[in-house]
């Protein structure tokens, strides 16, 4: 695809053209011809539409090269595809569906393929996002469907080589005694018999030197006053000793984007500074200011210290929550944004790296990367297993705490993105559509509720649950 500069291409009447060439070798078996196609679509994300009014495909007439095309040696369309296709702001931030499935069987039984192009009917303005789009990336997409007979099993493959030996079977039964033989020679004393029934208990001796100390024992529930660190990890303040108090914090000049909670302070990411505010939470006083990486964007918090994800560094920074000290700065994947506790462990989301870094909490040592979906941002903790939110993929991903293990991958809305835990649910905001309720237990879908466009985060207080769309707050009842 020949884009525009700016992420995007642009098509417009008497202006602009949009040409398209996929590869289908050797991304279709060998030896697949036109017949074996059932079905192929060409699938376009509409960004904008300035001005409505209709589309024609086309099958391009020439080749054509990406790095050199311009509006003046372009090739001219040939084949018709599709006439008309009617585009208005209704389908603004959707993709368009067209059926190519014609041009891809004539493009298999001819090996001749100079691609598709676009052209703009009367009033037409519109663009479509391509894969340099480095927000929203909604590259365009060929997707073939094969005839269930177009692939036909080989021939049996040789024989392998002989296994090894296996292992020696169990001892067999005893078989009939013998007749008794003749009296044999005086044999030697045998060992000792069993030991005989327990004597009486004698008196008591005297008490022998101490012994050495034993290891240590495992960790005592907490002691009254400290937090519970699963409460802490699914965000259960509502059954936690905390601090709390109404104020006005007033400005903040570095760009807030997340905030946490430890029991007593509000801590503050301000990205455009790179550092995070301590305040009290009982009167809003600002305890301190401490430095981390550059544009810190996500906040949790362990039961003794605050985690930092530095989206422009690839790093997590540790402070301890009662002076604010760095403790460690730790290599992620990249752009880390969310972040979240387990109770023992902190998972981090990161965004470009398509995973999630697993970091132990006490030592900041890393025990493992998981594969997630496209362009990973929310995260949540369910008590038993780790809830992330995959953007472009429109699903979310369950994975088992204890080792990473995916559980299984959940269709939602539209850009999915805040996530959060009611106790028993799972709640996602999808930033296009309505939010989600899924079953935690098996991430069975149970309903959608319709809250607004541009719905970003969702927040779980131990009551209800609260969205943020566009300006407004909405609060939505959990049963």
């Amino acid at each position: 695809m020949r884009p525009l500069p700016g992420r995007i291409s642009r098509i417009e009447k008497q202006r602009f053209n949009i040409y398209l060439k996929f590869k289908l070798s050797p991304t279709l078996p060998v030896g697949i011809q036109g017949s074996d196609v059932a079905k192929a679509t060409l699938k376009l994300y509409l960004g904008t539409v300035t001005s409505p009014g209709t589309l024609d495909v086309y099958q391009v007439g020439a080749s054509w090269s990406e790095k050199t095309i311009t509006a003046n040696n372009a090739p001219s369309p040939a084949d018709l595809i599709t006439l008309g296709l009617a585009v208005d702001s209704s389908k603004k931030g959707q993709f368009l569906v067209i059926d190519v499935t014609a041009a891809a069987r004539q493009w298999l039984d001819t090996s001749t393929n100079y691609g598709i192009a676009l052209v703009a009917g009367s009033g037409a303005s519109v663009t479509f996002d391509s894969k340099e789009n480095s927000q929203t990336s909604h590259e365009p997409e060929l997707i073939i469907t094969l005839n269930k007979s177009a692939a036909t099993q080989g021939p049996p493959g040789p024989q392998g080589p002989e296994g090894p030996q296996g292992p020696q079977g169990e001892k067999g039964n005893a078989g009939d005694p013998g007749p008794q033989g003749p009296k044999g020679d005086k044999g030697d004393v045998g060992s000792a018999g069993p030991q005989g029934t327990q004597g009486p208990r004698g008196d008591i001796g005297p008490q022998g030197p101490e012994g050495p100390q034993g290891p240590q024992g495992p960790q005592g529930p907490p002691a009254s006053g400290s937090l519970d660190p699963i409460l802490v990890a699914t965000y259960r303040w509502d059954q936690l000793p905390r601090a709390f108090g109404d104020f006005s914090a007033g400005g903040f000049a570095g760009s807030p984007v997340a905030i946490a909670f430890d029991g007593s302070n509000i801590w503050v990411a301000n990205a455009s500074s790179g550092n995070v505010t301590k305040l009290r939470a009982s009167d809003g006083v600002v305890l301190g200011t401490f430095p981390v990486g550059s544009i810190p964007s996500g906040l949790a918090f362990d039961g003794a210290n605050v985690w930092v994800t530095n989206q422009n560094s690839n790093t997590v920074t540790k402070l301890r929550a009662s002076d604010g000290i760095a403790l460690a700065t730790i290599t992620v994947g990249s752009a880390p944004t969310g972040i979240a506790f387990d109770g023992e462990s902190v998972w981090v989301v990161n965004h470009y790296s398509n995973n999630l870094t697993k970091l132990q909490a006490s030592s900041g040592d890393v025990l493992g990367t998981f594969p997630v979906g496209s362009f990973p941002t929310g995260i949540a903790f369910d008590g038993m297993s780790i809830w992330v939110s995959n953007p472009t993929s429109n699903n979310v991903t369950k994975l088992q705490a204890s080792d990473g293990a995916t559980l299984g991958t959940f269709a939602v809305g539209f850009t999915p993105l805040g996530i959060a835990f009611d106790g028993v649910n799972i709640w996602v905001a999808n930033s296009y559509d309505k939010i989600s309720k899924l079953r935690a237990a098996d991430g069975a879908a149970l309903g959608t509720f319709t809250v607004g466009p541009t719905t970003n985060a969702v927040l779980f207080d131990g009551t209800s649950i609260w969205a943020t769309k566009n300006s407004t707050i909405s609060k939505l009842p959990i049963r």
